[in-house]
Parts: C-alpha cells; structure tokens; sequence
C-alpha cells in the first residue's frame, strides 16, 4: 500500500512538472497569467504533498498497529 502511494506521488510529481513546462513554454499566455498559473500549481503540489505525507503516516501507523 505505502509502495503504491509513493509510486502515485512520483506520478503526481511528473504531471505538475508537465504542466509547469507547458506553461512555461506557452505563447499564449500573458507573463501574469504564468506567474498565477505557476502560484496556484504550487498551492495544489504543496496539498497534495502534504495530504501524501499524511496518508503514509496514517497507512503506517496502523501497519504498526496491526
């Protein structure tokens, strides 16, 4: 279980990398428009980095438990 969440945060990880280098690369987007898309990329890396860590914390916990 703990391997799967680890392999699903890499997968996230390589998504928003992705993302920001298609941003990054973009024509069409004003340099403000980059810089909030770049902000609110990493508000939403930041959660879900967070919302992982917890869920292995809570996965290993109970394999500690149990």
């Amino acid at each position: 279980m703990l391997k799967k969440i680890k392999e699903t945060k890499h997968e996230i990880e390589r998504e928003i990398l992705k993302m920001e280098n298609e941003i990054a690369k973009s024509k069409d987007l004003a340099p403000e428009s980059k810089k909030r898309l770049r902000l609110e990329i990493d508000a939403i890396k930041s959660e879900v980095l967070k919302k992982c860590g917890e869920l292995e914390t809570r996965i290993a916990e109970a394999i500690v438990t149990a």
